[in-house]
């Protein structure tokens, strides 16, 4: 219960991300791929499914044939990946485990 406030921050750093990242997906890889990328909710959704990790292979080698350079693509979902998994999910357990350690000193 105390880590809910520092959670909301993290909540709100994470929809900055993947808004950020939406924006970015519909504008390089929109019109290629509009299944994915056309518009800002489904690219937000195709989002999730890559932060889940679920799939996102397959994504990026879509992305192949529809930009013409294969680098951008792997910056794109490599980044992504590295800033939504790894570090938001740190975050999230660093506010929990600090949140029950002031717990745990109140007691």
């Amino acid at each position: 219960i105390k880590s809910l406030p520092s959670m909301s921050y993290v909540a709100l750093l994470l929809s900055l991300l993947f808004y950020v990242y939406a924006v970015g997906g519909v504008a390089l890889f929109g019109a290629g791929d509009p299944a994915h990328f056309g518009t800002l909710p489904t690219a937000a959704l195709t989002l999730f499914q890559v932060v889940t990790m679920e799939g996102w292979i397959e994504l990026m080698h879509a992305q192949f044939e529809a930009y013409p350079s294969r680098a951008v693509p792997v910056l794109y979902f490599l980044s992504f990946i590295l800033l939504g998994t790894m570090i938001i999910l740190n975050l999230f357990i660093g506010v929990i485990v600090n949140g029950m350690d002031e717990a745990r000193q109140e007691m």
